[in-house]
């Protein structure tokens, strides 16, 4: 039995995961399997890895289900001990999986792992980027739910023990925002670990099956948020306040979305959600008013409404 379990999910990625498995196999790090998920790709990509000649891949293809279904595939097929996560339009540095596996041998109490990320923009130049000034170790529930910005977890930095991971699924409802809402539903189960001598390489920009963005439009966010709060732990986590600052807060940044593309009705609703969960602040009542007058044959999204609750 592997002592890791690296799962890489793909669709019509083949440019780009043939480097992503390269990246693994060429570890400091031995004791690994590598589950290739092939998410119903109509491109070369069964090709492009069964040319590359190692015992330790194993590829699966299946149909078309989406990023999270993929996710909880190759969890399934996996054994090794600890569970790592690389998307195929990253890589990892060869040292990777050497100093994430070391920091968590050394930290037992700790669940999971994550690293920071060095962006590589389409011009080759690269910046180190963690989302925060000072990622944290421990129960970060705190920290994830309520982040103003982007959240210094990222799915091709993260390392986790297979006991914690038993009965925690990604939501395949989502068809975005599915790692966010499983790393908060895991955080109430166990301590994150940073490792600041880790990092993995991220592509920004590119132009093969681009990522999809982070719920700005959809509202994915929100449905999780809330869910969190209302339905899961949260209220025994988050006070009151905090939780409906930060969900009002969601519900402006996507109406904010919605009204500069041109989406009345879109950005109305939001905004009177947004009211509703925090009426003093004065700016929503602003946004909400430039919306309404916002001329109708302008609104390309008429019947649009938020998906419902998870």
């Amino acid at each position: 039995m592997p002592k890791v379990s690296v799962i890489i999910p793909t669709y019509n990625r083949c440019p780009l995961v043939k480097e992503a498995v390269e990246s693994v196999l060429v570890q400091n790090f031995k004791d690994f399997e590598l589950i290739i998920i092939d998410d119903g790709s109509i491109d070369n990509t069964r090709e492009v890895i069964e040319e590359i000649q190692d015992s330790r891949i194993k590829y699966f293809y299946k149909e078309n289900g989406g990023v999270a279904s993929a996710r909880n595939f190759g969890f399934q097929k996996s054994r090794g001990i600890i569970v790592c996560n690389l998307d195929s339009d990253d890589y990892w540095p060869s040292d990777f999986l050497e100093i994430m596996i070391f920091a968590m041998e050394k930290n037992p109490s700790y669940g999971a792992a994550y690293a920071k990320r060095t962006i590589l923009y389409p011009d080759g130049t690269m910046k180190e980027y963690t989302g925060v000034d000072y990622p944290k170790s421990g129960w970060i529930t705190k920290e994830l739910f309520l982040r103003k910005s982007k959240v210094p977890v990222h799915t091709s930095g993260t390392c986790f023990r297979r006991d914690v991971l038993e009965g925690i699924k990604y939501d395949e409802r989502l068809q975005n925002s599915a790692d966010f809402d499983y790393w908060l539903r895991l955080s109430t189960k166990s301590q994150f670990l940073f490792v600041p001598d880790a990092h993995f390489i991220y592509r920004a920009g590119h132009s093969v099956n681009p990522r999809t963005s982070f719920s700005r439009e959809n509202g994915n966010r929100i449905r999780i948020l809330e869910r969190f709060y209302f339905q899961l732990e949260g209220k025994d986590m988050i006070s009151r306040k905090q939780a409906f600052r930060k969900i009002s807060h969601s519900y402006c940044s996507v109406g904010r979305t919605h009204f500069r593309i041109k989406h009345r009705a879109a950005a109305i609703s939001m905004f009177k959600h947004a009211i509703r969960y925090w009426p003093c602040d004065l700016r929503l009542y602003y946004y909400c008013l430039r919306a309404f007058f916002m001329k109708k044959n302008k609104d390309n999204a008429p019947d649009w409404r938020l998906p419902d609750p998870l």
